[in-house]
């Protein structure tokens, strides 16, 4: 407390105190004696960039004209519209010239060339063609068209032929062997694996073990292979297709229509 008190009395006893003049004087003068800063100096005034735009269109120069000359030009231009004068004339005289008349459809007949000569007929049993052949001996024909077992095969149909219809005739027509009796009855023509043997009225034939083959209405045949003939059905064969010209006649011959 006493520590306390001591301290409020120096309070009191400076503020007691009177401040001398010349201390506040002092102090003023001190303030007044620091120097004045100086002025701020003024920025110059900033140029303008961008010119005016009267000043740009002052400075461009005046268009120029083309360095050709006007007349050349006007020349050009006169030999252009010559041009499409002329180009319309053309036209105008195309589209007034007639339409040449369209030629007249050939005919069928005179477009066609004329055709060659007609192939010869293919030789068929009983057509009427005649074959280069015709006449030739049968010995020869055989000479000449088979080898081999074919040969010997036809050899010997044709002396079966020749010991059931002794009367028989033999010869070479539209290409092969045939036999006649009143008519072609009976015919042998040789193949790549076998040996046909044909009857003009095949179909009339009794074909007991279906051995006759054939597509038509009238002819039938047997295709012979290489091996000994059966000669009991082949001959019987034979002697039908004879007996059945000698009863109806020639079958290469229509019978003439009643009327």
């Amino acid at each position: 407390m006493a520590k306390a008190k001591k301290k409020v009395a120096k309070r009191g006893a400076r503020a007691a105190q009177p401040k001398s003049s010349t201390t506040t004087t002092s102090r003023k003068t001190a303030k007044q004696a620091k120097p004045s800063k100086p002025a701020k100096a003024t920025k110059p005034a900033k140029a303008t960039k961008k010119p005016a735009k009267a000043a740009k269109r002052a400075s461009k120069p005046a268009s120029t004209l083309p360095s050709q000359p006007a007349k050349a030009v006007a020349t050009v231009v006169k030999a252009v519209k010559a041009a499409v004068k002329a180009v319309k004339l053309a036209a105008k005289i195309v589209n007034s010239t007639p339409k040449a008349a369209k030629p007249a459809p050939k005919s069928k007949a005179a477009a066609k060339p004329a055709s060659a000569a007609k192939k010869p007929a293919r030789e068929t049993a009983g057509s009427s063609a005649q074959s280069p052949l015709k006449g030739m001996p049968v010995d020869a024909w055989i000479d000449s068209k088979v080898t081999g077992w074919q040969a010997t095969t036809v050899r010997g149909l044709a002396a079966l032929v020749g010991e059931v219809a002794p009367d028989s005739k033999a010869s070479i027509k539209w290409g092969q062997l045939v036999f006649e009796s009143n008519g072609p009855f009976a015919y042998i023509k040789p193949a790549k694996t076998h040996v046909t043997f044909g009857f003009w009225r095949g179909v009339e034939i009794g074909d007991e073990r279906g051995l006759l083959r054939g597509e038509g209405d009238r002819m039938m045949h047997v295709k012979v292979a290489p091996g000994p003939l059966d000669t009991d059905v082949l001959t019987g064969f034979v002697r039908e297709a004879v007996s059945l010209n000698l009863t109806k006649g020639d079958p290469t011959k229509r019978a003439p229509v009643k009327s």
